[in-house]
């Protein structure tokens, strides 16, 4: 990646970071429209990406589901209900082993069959970057990149995801304990008018 290219990727991405951080009492952030930022900006800056979502953890108990949010179109919404039927894939892959998995090309990668062979049969996908998404405290899900091409995420295009994907963990954390706050503060003035 060239140099002026490289920078004008930094630059977009803190400037998304900076509008995903940004909220106020009267307009609070929800987690559906930092993580539709996080969609849109990684098709919009990062030129390897035809197609984004993310996958979050939802946690019940000791169990937990995983629920797609956000995909820039059917496309990623196809294939995230796709490793949701057989159970296996890329996203849930880096979920499950808290890493990143890059596959080069869905024609010839041999690690889920029947997830690539419905995949390469009906959709334009044919390479994918699915990163996991935590804090300190817990894996909040995956940010699954998309492209049209084989062997589309290079070094740097692996190095600028990642770091959407930490601005995108961070934020995704805070609109939730924000959201936790309120409830507390409603549940709060609730017991006290009773």
């Amino acid at each position: 990646m060239h140099t002026e290219e490289a920078l004008s990727v930094q630059t977009a991405i803190a400037a998304l970071a900076r509008t995903m951080h940004t909220t106020s009492d009267r307009h609070p952030a929800c987690e559906h429209d930092v993580v539709a930022e996080v969609t849109t900006g990684a098709a919009d800056f990062l030129s390897a990406v035809d197609h984004a979502g993310v996958s979050l953890i939802r946690r019940h108990g000791k169990r937990h589901t995983f629920e797609a949010m956000a995909p820039t179109g059917n496309i990623p919404q196809f294939i995230d209900e796709l490793q949701e039927l057989t159970g296996d894939g890329p996203c849930l892959t880096a979920i499950r082993d808290r890493t990143t998995v890059i596959v080069d090309d869905y024609a010839t990668d041999a690690r889920w069959p029947e997830l690539t062979r419905k995949i390469v049969e009906n959709s334009p996908v044919r390479s994918s970057l699915s990163m996991l998404l935590y804090t300190d405290q817990q894996a909040i899900g995956a940010l699954n990149l998309d492209a049209e091409t084989a062997d589309a995420f290079d070094d740097d295009a692996v190095e600028h995801a990642e770091a959407l994907a930490a601005h995108a963990a961070v934020g995704i954390s805070a609109v939730r304990r924000d959201e936790q706050f309120r409830s507390a503060l409603a549940s709060r003035d609730v017991i006290g008018q009773a």
